[in-house]
């Protein structure tokens, strides 16, 4: 686990510049700083986002297509997971 988020980080990049890591080592992390749940509620919520997301785009094509809709990026439903269609193109619940 370790591995793959240093790998990430070397991939991420902020503005152009790639990030400067250290090697972390297990017992590097302190431990009454880091709270596992922190991470579980940031991948839940990143699950519903891409939820909404994908079920948006999915969505428009089928029951408004004709409705003009730019979706906005993830990092929107990211902030806020819920629909973001146009009022007039709900799904019938």
């Amino acid at each position: 686990m370790i591995e793959l988020l240093i790998a990430s980080l070397l991939l991420a990049q902020s503005d152009g510049e790639y990030f400067k890591v250290e090697e972390v080592t297990p017992g590097h992390i302190d431990a009454q700083q880091y709270d596992p749940t922190d991470d579980v509620d940031d991948i839940k919520n990143d699950l519903l986002a891409l939820e909404f997301f994908l079920s948006d785009k999915s969505d428009h094509a089928k029951l408004c297509p004709n409705i003009s809709w730019d979706q906005p990026p993830i990092e929107i439903y990211k902030t806020e997971p819920k629909s973001y269609l146009p009022d007039n193109c709900k799904p019938i619940e």
